[in-house]
């Protein structure tokens, strides 16, 4: 199902920021990868859909991603 699954290695650098921040956004984990807005919203919706991540449910530029709670 994929939840066991090791973390891939830009999943790993989204987390540590995620910890570290307390938050990310799109633009960081463009930035943080180096990869576009659109591959980073494909790695965001991934770690969503695995519970890894989820919305802080801020709108426009305040919006971004916190850690899912275990």
């Amino acid at each position: 199902d994929g939840l066991n699954d090791p973390f891939t290695t830009r999943q790993e650098k989204a987390v540590a920021h995620a910890k570290k921040q307390g938050h990310i956004t799109r633009r960081e984990i463009a930035d943080l990868l180096g990869v576009s807005i659109r591959t980073a919203s494909r790695e965001l919706s991934g770690m969503v859909t695995h519970g890894i991540l989820t919305s802080n449910g801020q709108p426009g530029k305040l919006s971004g991603y916190v850690l899912c709670a275990h």
